[in-house]
């Protein structure tokens, strides 16, 4: 596959098209930002946010509804960090992207967590 974020072309494309398939991939992280487990889902709300002139930077939020994984709230209480790739559904060029296209949005560290 092609990397879609250097086609600018089609990047304008995924943003102006008028369906929307939002979904998430969280990605739990060990001491050493290596990645442990992932979670993925449709996201059903949240908010990601980001302010420079705050000493906590990047704030997350999310719901999201999986059906792939069994969630262990103990494993995911225990690993602190984890980083966030928001996916739209590709709905315009399957063939050379791949279905979901995933954009980086940081690494966080948990707080609080339910499941």
């Amino acid at each position: 596959m092609s990397d879609y974020l250097l086609d600018k072309e089609f990047l304008k494309q995924v943003d102006s098209y008028y369906q929307r398939e939002v979904h998430a991939k969280i990605v739990s992280l060990d001491f050493n930002e290596n990645p442990v487990t992932e979670i993925q889902g449709n996201i059903t709300q949240g908010t990601i946010s980001v302010n420079g002139d705050s000493s906590v930077r990047r704030s997350c939020n999310l719901t999201l509804v999986t059906s792939s994984i069994n969630v262990n709230a103990i494993d995911w209480a225990l690993s602190t960090k984890f980083r966030v790739y928001i996916g739209l559904k590709n709905f315009i060029d399957p063939q050379k992207y791949d279905d979901i296209l995933w954009f980086k949005q940081g690494t966080f560290i948990i707080t609080s967590f339910s499941s």
